[in-house]
Protein backbone atom coordinates (compact mmCIF):
# COMPACT_ATOMS: atom_id res chain seq x y z
CA UNK A 1 0.00 0.00 0.00
CA UNK A 2 2.91 2.33 1.08
CA UNK A 3 5.14 1.56 -2.37
CA UNK A 4 1.68 2.60 -4.49
CA UNK A 5 0.93 5.14 -2.32
CA UNK A 6 4.52 6.64 -3.32
CA UNK A 7 4.18 5.89 -6.65
CA UNK A 8 0.76 7.84 -7.40
CA UNK A 9 2.68 10.60 -5.28
CA UNK A 10 5.45 10.32 -8.09
CA UNK A 11 3.10 10.29 -10.77
CA UNK A 12 1.79 13.43 -9.37
CA UNK A 13 4.82 15.39 -9.19
CA UNK A 14 6.05 14.29 -12.66
CA UNK A 15 2.72 15.30 -14.26
CA UNK A 16 3.26 18.74 -12.57
CA UNK A 17 6.69 19.25 -13.64
CA UNK A 18 5.75 18.12 -17.25
CA UNK A 19 2.57 21.16 -17.25
CA UNK A 20 5.00 23.90 -15.76
CA UNK A 21 6.94 22.56 -18.70
CA UNK A 22 4.25 22.57 -21.25
CA UNK A 23 2.58 25.77 -19.48
CA UNK A 24 5.05 28.32 -20.40
CA UNK A 25 2.55 29.36 -23.48
CA UNK A 26 0.73 31.28 -20.48
CA UNK A 27 3.32 31.99 -17.75
CA UNK A 28 4.80 35.57 -17.81
CA UNK A 29 7.95 33.50 -19.00
CA UNK A 30 7.36 32.89 -21.80
CA UNK A 31 9.25 30.98 -24.17
CA UNK A 32 10.75 32.89 -27.64
CA UNK A 33 8.41 30.51 -29.74
CA UNK A 34 5.23 30.53 -27.79
CA UNK A 35 5.76 34.57 -27.76
CA UNK A 36 5.88 34.77 -31.08
CA UNK A 37 2.92 32.74 -31.18
CA UNK A 38 0.85 34.92 -29.18
CA UNK A 39 1.82 37.80 -30.66
CA UNK A 40 0.75 35.82 -34.50
CA UNK A 41 -2.82 36.07 -32.71
CA UNK A 42 -2.59 39.57 -31.57
CA UNK A 43 -1.66 40.80 -35.15
CA UNK A 44 -4.91 38.43 -36.34
CA UNK A 45 -6.60 40.26 -34.26
CA UNK A 46 -5.51 43.91 -35.56
CA UNK A 47 -3.41 44.81 -32.47
CA UNK A 48 0.32 45.58 -32.54
CA UNK A 49 2.17 43.36 -29.84
CA UNK A 50 3.70 45.39 -27.10
CA UNK A 51 7.12 44.43 -28.16
CA UNK A 52 6.92 45.48 -31.51
CA UNK A 53 4.90 48.85 -30.25
CA UNK A 54 8.57 50.20 -27.90
CA UNK A 55 10.88 48.73 -30.99
CA UNK A 56 8.91 51.47 -33.03
CA UNK A 57 8.88 53.97 -30.49
CA UNK A 58 12.50 53.26 -30.44
CA UNK A 59 13.27 53.33 -33.80
CA UNK A 60 11.09 56.24 -35.02
CA UNK A 61 12.81 58.47 -32.15
CA UNK A 62 16.24 57.93 -33.57
CA UNK A 63 17.65 61.21 -34.75
CA UNK A 64 20.63 59.79 -35.57
CA UNK A 65 18.85 58.17 -38.63
CA UNK A 66 19.40 60.35 -41.54
CA UNK A 67 15.48 61.08 -43.62
CA UNK A 68 16.56 58.41 -45.95
CA UNK A 69 16.99 55.60 -43.95
CA UNK A 70 13.97 56.69 -41.91
CA UNK A 71 11.95 56.89 -44.57
CA UNK A 72 12.70 53.22 -46.11
CA UNK A 73 12.39 51.75 -42.45
CA UNK A 74 9.15 53.63 -42.84
CA UNK A 75 8.19 52.43 -46.10
CA UNK A 76 9.03 48.87 -45.42
CA UNK A 77 7.51 48.55 -42.09
CA UNK A 78 3.94 49.64 -43.74
CA UNK A 79 4.80 46.94 -46.71
CA UNK A 80 4.93 44.58 -44.05
CA UNK A 81 1.85 45.51 -42.10
CA UNK A 82 -0.27 45.11 -44.85
CA UNK A 83 1.42 41.73 -45.39
CA UNK A 84 2.44 43.23 -48.91
CA UNK A 85 4.83 40.08 -50.99
CA UNK A 86 8.19 40.53 -49.59
CA UNK A 87 7.50 43.57 -47.36
CA UNK A 88 8.66 41.76 -44.12
CA UNK A 89 10.90 39.78 -45.70
CA UNK A 90 12.84 43.34 -46.94
CA UNK A 91 11.68 44.90 -43.39
CA UNK A 92 13.64 42.40 -41.60
CA UNK A 93 16.93 42.27 -44.12
CA UNK A 94 17.17 46.37 -43.60
CA UNK A 95 16.53 46.22 -39.99
CA UNK A 96 19.82 43.67 -40.12
CA UNK A 97 21.62 45.99 -42.65
CA UNK A 98 20.91 48.77 -39.99
CA UNK A 99 21.82 46.75 -36.81
CA UNK A 100 25.22 46.19 -38.66
CA UNK A 101 25.46 50.17 -39.65
CA UNK A 102 24.95 51.36 -36.39
CA UNK A 103 28.91 49.90 -35.89
CA UNK A 104 30.29 51.18 -39.10
CA UNK A 105 28.81 54.62 -38.32
CA UNK A 106 30.93 54.51 -35.13
CA UNK A 107 28.35 53.97 -32.58
CA UNK A 108 29.84 55.23 -29.40
CA UNK A 109 28.85 58.83 -30.82
CA UNK A 110 24.93 56.99 -30.28
CA UNK A 111 23.58 57.17 -26.63
CA UNK A 112 20.97 55.02 -27.66
CA UNK A 113 22.99 52.78 -29.65
CA UNK A 114 22.08 49.51 -26.93
CA UNK A 115 18.69 50.07 -27.18
CA UNK A 116 18.60 50.67 -30.90
CA UNK A 117 20.17 47.45 -32.00
CA UNK A 118 18.35 45.42 -29.97
CA UNK A 119 14.84 47.21 -31.09
CA UNK A 120 16.56 46.52 -34.65
CA UNK A 121 17.07 42.67 -34.10
CA UNK A 122 13.43 42.74 -32.51
CA UNK A 123 11.74 44.12 -35.78
CA UNK A 124 13.81 41.71 -37.60
CA UNK A 125 12.83 38.72 -35.79
CA UNK A 126 9.12 39.32 -35.86
CA UNK A 127 9.24 40.38 -39.63
CA UNK A 128 11.50 37.44 -40.79
CA UNK A 129 8.63 35.05 -38.18
CA UNK A 130 5.69 36.16 -40.55
CA UNK A 131 8.03 36.59 -43.74
CA UNK A 132 8.92 32.47 -43.29
CA UNK A 133 5.68 31.22 -41.60
CA UNK A 134 2.77 33.43 -43.55
CA UNK A 135 4.00 34.51 -46.66
CA UNK A 136 6.27 31.33 -47.06
CA UNK A 137 8.90 33.18 -48.64
CA UNK A 138 12.69 31.29 -48.31
CA UNK A 139 14.67 34.53 -47.56
CA UNK A 140 12.46 35.57 -44.74
CA UNK A 141 12.69 31.89 -43.40
CA UNK A 142 16.74 32.08 -43.39
CA UNK A 143 17.10 35.56 -41.47
CA UNK A 144 14.37 34.34 -39.02
CA UNK A 145 16.65 30.35 -38.61
CA UNK A 146 19.91 32.64 -38.39
CA UNK A 147 18.53 35.23 -35.93
CA UNK A 148 17.42 32.38 -33.50
CA UNK A 149 20.37 30.67 -34.23
CA UNK A 150 22.63 33.28 -32.97
CA UNK A 151 20.89 33.77 -29.73
CA UNK A 152 20.13 37.59 -30.44
CA UNK A 153 17.16 37.33 -28.08
CA UNK A 154 17.94 36.98 -24.84
CA UNK A 155 15.34 34.79 -24.10
CA UNK A 156 16.34 32.48 -27.05
CA UNK A 157 17.30 29.32 -24.70
CA UNK A 158 15.06 26.82 -25.00
CA UNK A 159 15.16 23.36 -27.22
CA UNK A 160 11.78 24.12 -29.03
CA UNK A 161 13.91 27.31 -29.89
CA UNK A 162 16.41 25.43 -31.17
CA UNK A 163 14.37 23.17 -33.24
CA UNK A 164 12.91 26.34 -34.42
CA UNK A 165 15.75 27.89 -35.84
CA UNK A 166 16.94 24.39 -37.93
CA UNK A 167 13.13 24.32 -38.80
CA UNK A 168 13.03 27.58 -40.63
CA UNK A 169 16.46 26.68 -42.47
CA UNK A 170 14.89 23.69 -43.49
CA UNK A 171 11.92 25.17 -44.90
CA UNK A 172 14.08 27.99 -46.23
CA UNK A 173 15.89 25.16 -48.26
CA UNK A 174 12.48 22.71 -49.14
CA UNK A 175 11.32 26.79 -50.46
CA UNK A 176 14.08 26.68 -53.36
CA UNK A 177 16.70 28.70 -51.56
CA UNK A 178 20.21 27.41 -51.71
CA UNK A 179 21.50 29.32 -49.33
CA UNK A 180 19.13 27.98 -46.88
CA UNK A 181 20.30 24.72 -47.20
CA UNK A 182 23.68 25.66 -46.77
CA UNK A 183 22.83 27.25 -43.43
CA UNK A 184 20.83 23.75 -42.41
CA UNK A 185 24.23 22.08 -43.00
CA UNK A 186 26.27 25.09 -41.45
CA UNK A 187 23.98 24.90 -38.25
CA UNK A 188 24.79 21.22 -38.34
CA UNK A 189 28.67 21.22 -39.02
CA UNK A 190 28.92 23.74 -36.18
CA UNK A 191 27.12 21.17 -33.37
CA UNK A 192 28.71 18.15 -34.73
CA UNK A 193 25.45 16.84 -36.24
CA UNK A 194 25.71 14.47 -38.65
CA UNK A 195 24.44 16.53 -42.56
CA UNK A 196 20.94 16.06 -43.38
CA UNK A 197 20.57 13.98 -46.53
CA UNK A 198 17.50 15.21 -47.68
CA UNK A 199 18.52 18.98 -47.47
CA UNK A 200 21.81 17.71 -49.62
CA UNK A 201 19.41 16.05 -52.09
CA UNK A 202 17.78 19.07 -52.26
CA UNK A 203 20.23 21.23 -53.02
CA UNK A 204 21.74 18.63 -55.06
CA UNK A 205 19.30 17.19 -57.15
CA UNK A 206 16.57 20.21 -57.04
CA UNK A 207 19.06 23.54 -56.84
CA UNK A 208 21.96 21.42 -59.20
CA UNK A 209 24.79 22.25 -56.61
CA UNK A 210 27.50 20.14 -57.66
CA UNK A 211 29.29 20.72 -54.22
CA UNK A 212 26.72 19.06 -52.81
CA UNK A 213 26.27 16.43 -54.69
CA UNK A 214 29.69 16.01 -53.90
CA UNK A 215 28.90 15.69 -49.75
CA UNK A 216 25.88 13.49 -50.54
CA UNK A 217 28.20 11.09 -52.44
CA UNK A 218 30.03 11.01 -49.94
CA UNK A 219 27.44 11.11 -46.74
CA UNK A 220 26.36 7.44 -48.87
CA UNK A 221 29.63 5.81 -48.76
CA UNK A 222 30.75 6.83 -45.70
CA UNK A 223 30.63 3.64 -43.43
CA UNK A 224 30.56 5.84 -40.27
CA UNK A 225 26.84 7.11 -41.03
CA UNK A 226 26.15 3.03 -40.42
CA UNK A 227 24.94 0.93 -43.62
CA UNK A 228 26.90 2.40 -46.92
CA UNK A 229 23.73 3.27 -49.86
CA UNK A 230 26.75 2.92 -52.78
CA UNK A 231 24.36 3.44 -55.46
CA UNK A 232 22.79 6.39 -54.24
CA UNK A 233 26.68 7.56 -53.93
CA UNK A 234 27.32 6.71 -57.07
CA UNK A 235 24.09 8.65 -58.70
CA UNK A 236 25.05 11.78 -56.69
CA UNK A 237 28.67 11.84 -57.82
CA UNK A 238 27.96 11.25 -61.59
CA UNK A 239 25.26 13.82 -61.11
CA UNK A 240 27.48 16.46 -59.15
CA UNK A 241 30.07 15.95 -61.64
CA UNK A 242 28.10 16.45 -64.62
CA UNK A 243 27.20 19.83 -63.30
CA UNK A 244 30.61 20.71 -62.79
CA UNK A 245 33.68 19.13 -63.49
CA UNK A 246 35.24 20.80 -60.10
CA UNK A 247 33.24 18.06 -58.46
CA UNK A 248 34.13 14.91 -60.38
CA UNK A 249 36.67 14.41 -57.39
CA UNK A 250 33.52 12.70 -55.41
CA UNK A 251 33.38 10.09 -58.21
CA UNK A 252 37.13 9.46 -58.61
CA UNK A 253 36.97 8.28 -55.04
CA UNK A 254 34.22 5.70 -55.52
CA UNK A 255 36.68 4.47 -58.46
CA UNK A 256 39.68 4.40 -55.80
CA UNK A 257 37.48 2.71 -52.73
CA UNK A 258 35.59 0.14 -55.33
CA UNK A 259 31.99 1.33 -53.88
CA UNK A 260 28.83 0.63 -55.97
CA UNK A 261 31.28 0.53 -59.04
CA UNK A 262 34.17 -1.95 -59.60
CA UNK A 263 37.07 -0.37 -58.74
CA UNK A 264 39.72 1.13 -60.93
CA UNK A 265 42.97 3.21 -60.27
CA UNK A 266 42.60 4.26 -64.14
CA UNK A 267 39.34 5.26 -63.66
CA UNK A 268 39.95 7.39 -59.96
CA UNK A 269 43.29 9.34 -61.77
CA UNK A 270 41.16 10.14 -64.74
CA UNK A 271 38.06 11.96 -62.80
CA UNK A 272 40.55 13.38 -60.06
CA UNK A 273 42.82 14.86 -63.37
CA UNK A 274 39.66 16.20 -64.75
CA UNK A 275 38.81 17.77 -61.97
CA UNK A 276 42.10 19.32 -60.64
CA UNK A 277 41.76 20.45 -65.00
CA UNK A 278 38.53 22.19 -64.13
CA UNK A 279 40.09 23.79 -60.55
CA UNK A 280 39.90 21.79 -57.81
CA UNK A 281 43.02 22.61 -55.76
CA UNK A 282 42.35 19.36 -53.10
CA UNK A 283 42.01 17.00 -56.71
CA UNK A 284 45.13 18.46 -57.91
CA UNK A 285 46.99 17.77 -54.48
CA UNK A 286 45.74 13.90 -54.38
CA UNK A 287 47.55 13.60 -57.71
CA UNK A 288 50.54 14.82 -56.18
CA UNK A 289 50.34 12.39 -53.31
CA UNK A 290 49.57 9.52 -55.90
CA UNK A 291 52.75 10.26 -58.69
CA UNK A 292 54.94 10.41 -55.77
CA UNK A 293 56.91 7.31 -55.66
CA UNK A 294 56.75 6.99 -59.43
CA UNK A 295 56.98 9.99 -61.04
CA UNK A 296 58.62 12.99 -59.32
CA UNK A 297 58.09 15.47 -62.14
CA UNK A 298 54.54 14.71 -62.31
CA UNK A 299 54.25 14.80 -58.74
CA UNK A 300 55.47 18.14 -58.86
CA UNK A 301 53.30 19.62 -61.54
CA UNK A 302 50.33 18.37 -59.69
CA UNK A 303 51.83 20.11 -56.34
CA UNK A 304 52.41 22.85 -58.35
CA UNK A 305 49.21 23.03 -60.00
CA UNK A 306 47.07 22.84 -56.63
CA UNK A 307 49.43 25.56 -55.03
CA UNK A 308 48.38 28.13 -57.75
CA UNK A 309 44.62 27.21 -56.97
CA UNK A 310 44.02 26.59 -53.49
CA UNK A 311 42.65 29.58 -51.58
CA UNK A 312 43.78 28.70 -47.92
CA UNK A 313 46.85 30.13 -46.56
CA UNK A 314 48.28 27.02 -44.75
CA UNK A 315 47.51 24.68 -47.22
CA UNK A 316 48.63 26.69 -49.73
CA UNK A 317 52.12 26.86 -47.85
CA UNK A 318 52.26 23.19 -47.67
CA UNK A 319 51.19 22.44 -51.51
CA UNK A 320 53.83 25.13 -52.88
CA UNK A 321 56.80 23.45 -50.29
CA UNK A 322 55.67 19.94 -51.89
CA UNK A 323 55.90 21.43 -55.35
CA UNK A 324 59.54 22.49 -54.73
CA UNK A 325 60.91 19.34 -53.18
Amino acid sequence: MKSKFITAALCVLLLLIMSAINGCTVSENLSFVSKLEREMQMRAEGKIPASEERADNVLFDFRNFDPEKRAKLSRFNEQCSLNEPDGCTELAAYCLELRDSLVKDDFLNYPDYVSVKFALQDKAMAASYLSCHVAQNAEGCMIFGQLVDEGMISFIKDIKAERTAVGALKKSCALGSLKGCKAVLAYQEKRGIQMDLEVLGTACFDLKDAKSCALLSRAYADPLRGETEPEKALQAAKFGCNLNAQSCGALAELYASGAGVAGSVRKAVYWHDRACRAGSASDCAQLGRHYAGTDKQKSRNYYKKACELEQDPGEKSWLCTKAED
